[in-house]
């Protein structure tokens, strides 16, 4: 034996004791203590939210009276203005509706809307991920907004006289611009000095709306509650609370996922997880139901909401493919006739 092979046999054999000391520490670590109690733990483990999905047809004051089908693939947003028309958009366009369900025109874009407001003077405001264009309801006059940067992911948007707002689920925030685009400021940050917590936004559901009373609403999806904002970013307000039993709260990891506000002051919400759409009092306090879960197909995500003049609620089925149309139970008869 040479002394280059008794150096390799020396080698492979440091290799082999190394090895093996490894594989018995791997064991005794894998292994773990011999006299801890073993888990009986369920291989499967299934969440059942069927008890949830019940609601008491005592608290459903709402009949749909309407579908109009959005003809779209994948439509995401719908708005409507003072006349009560009605614009969807989705698809890489946008469509626009008469409050009995015609359709009026439309015109495609060269980007994917996430959402879309009526604005003052017929204006038409719609988003995509990252920036706003404001155009005509013809798509004539366009002008396209700044780029709100790589992280932006517009989910909602709001206009009241010179203000516009945009709800931006990627930063946690509310942007607010002016009818021209120039952005003002933004807000629903954590900020002490305004009382403000900082959104919780576990995914891309983020609403705002305006309000009479000239506060800002938002939702808060991950704390389950609505806010309120003065234009200068002052949280002056808070309602709402986490519930799957009680049908008055907000269930699931980030409810409500959407919002809209009545003529009257009240607000609606949908969910997600257990999809619905309920209506709250100004103050938060709990009303009644629009739309059951067993309305909806089970795994419909994204009820985008609007109201019109009439006081009917609007609701976007993106699983239907329709705006589904509700009045109120008590709202008398109504000419329009109901739609599979």
């Amino acid at each position: 034996m040479n002394k280059t092979t008794a150096t390799n046999l020396l080698g492979i054999g440091v290799g082999l004791v190394i090895g093996l000391a490894v594989v018995t520490i791997g064991y005794v670590v894998i292994k773990g203590n011999p006299n801890r109690p073993t888990r009986d733990i369920s291989k499967k483990f299934v969440y059942n939210i069927d008890p949830y999905l019940k609601v008491d047809p005592k608290l459903i004051a709402w009949r749909q009276v309407l579908q109009i089908p959005t003809g779209m693939k994948t439509p995401r947003g719908i708005a409507a203005d003072a006349k009560g028309d009605i614009a969807v958009v989705g698809d890489s366009a946008v469509r626009l509706f008469s409050p009995e369900g015609k359709l009026l025109g439309g015109f495609t874009l060269t980007f994917h809307p996430t959402c879309a407001a009526f604005g003052p003077g017929g204006l038409l405001y719609i988003a995509s991920r990252r920036f706003i264009l404001a155009t005509d309801t013809a798509g004539d006059k366009r002008t396209r907004w700044q780029d709100l940067g790589d992280r932006a992911v517009l989910t909602s948007l709001a206009a009241a006289g010179d203000d516009v707002y945009a709800a931006d689920a990627g930063n946690k925030l509310v942007w607010h611009f002016d009818t021209d685009g120039k952005l003002l400021g933004k807000f629903a940050q954590k900020d002490r000095n305004k009382e403000a917590d900082g959104l919780v936004v576990p995914s891309a559901h983020l609403d705002v709306v305006t309000y009479p009373d000239g506060l800002i609403r938002v939702t808060d999806p991950g704390r389950h509650r609505i806010e309120a904002y003065t234009r200068t970013g002052y949280c002056e307000l808070k309602w709402g609370f986490f519930s799957a039993a009680n049908v008055a709260g907000f269930p699931g990891c980030c409810n409500p996922t959407d919002l809209a506000v009545l003529p009257n002051g009240e607000f609606v919400t949908s969910e997600k997880g257990i999809p619905r759409v309920k209506v709250y009092a100004a103050d938060g306090k709990f009303r009644n139901v629009v739309a059951a879960p067993k309305d909806f197909a089970p795994d419909t995500v994204g009820l985008d909401l609007a109201t019109d003049p009439a006081g009917r609620v609007l609701v976007l089925d993106p699983v239907r493919k329709a705006v589904r149309i509700f009045v109120r139970k008590t709202a008398g008869p109504t000419t329009r006739k109901d739609q599979p």
